[in-house]
């Protein structure tokens, strides 16, 4: 349900400045019948996947955000033996496995673990 009404913003008087912002709201005014624009749900944030795998040749990411792709992501070596790689992810909750060697891998510092649509648990993270 689409509401149409502006409400004012509490003890401040509406100055008429003629000036509007991008969503057509005035100076002092709240627009009901529009998005938030700074809603957490539009942002997107550098996330940091690191896996400890020493003895590992290859390691790549995959999950919900890269259309579980097992080749699409590589990650880097990092000189401790871990692996490491950053990537851009929406505000919400994202499913993912590590490919370690061709293998399918758990995250063990994963905020969680799920079934995916196969049944096959896949590592979870909250991003906010």
């Amino acid at each position: 349900m689409k509401l149409g009404l502006v409400a004012e913003k509490a003890h401040q008087p509406q100055r008429q400045t003629g000036r509007a912002d991008a969503q057509g709201a005035s100076a002092g005014e709240y627009r009901l019948d529009q998005p938030d624009r700074y809603s957490a749900k539009r942002t997107a944030k550098p996330v940091q996947f690191m896996l400890l795998a020493p003895q590992a040749k290859e390691v790549y990411l995959m999950g919900d955000f890269n259309n579980w792709d097992p080749h699409s992501i590589p990650m880097q070596r990092q000189p401790d033996g871990g692996w490491r790689v950053e990537v851009t992810l929406p505000h919400g909750h994202h499913r993912y496995l590590f490919v370690v060697d061709g293998q399918p891998m758990l995250d063990p510092r994963a905020y969680g673990v799920v079934r995916d649509a196969q049944g096959r648990k896949v590592s979870l993270i909250a991003v906010s």
